[in-house]
């Protein structure tokens, strides 16, 4: 799982600077942005869901007396997998490439 942050980290900052670099025209622009933010808005979608179906399989969150968690902090062995996820990878491609569009659009 360690080797996953750096790596996620470099991924980031490649999309990013690559995102800066590409010239498209307006239409292409608009395009690809929409589709980053649709991406981006169903990812989070898609994190909600993950999390509350996980709390309700562990029957709580921290504060609940019956939940398996209960009196963990979120970061502990059962709730890892929400903070490194494919839902939150993804989103976070899409949220370098949409902020090296809109800087790149915007320094024109």
């Amino acid at each position: 799982m360690w080797l996953g942050v750096p790596a996620s980290v470099v991924s980031l900052m490649y999309v990013y600077l690559l995102s800066c670099r590409i010239r498209m025209g307006q239409r292409a622009i608009a395009l690809t942005i929409g589709g980053l933010v649709l991406l981006l808005l169903f990812c989070v979608y898609g994190e909600y869901e993950k999390t509350h179906e996980l709390l309700r399989e562990l029957g709580g969150g921290t504060g609940k007396p019956d939940s398996v968690i209960y009196r963990f902090g979120w970061l502990n062995q059962y709730t890892n997998n929400l903070f490194l996820n494919g839902y939150t990878f993804v989103a976070g491609i899409s949220l370098a490439a949409l902020i090296g569009r809109v800087s790149n659009r915007l320094s024109r």
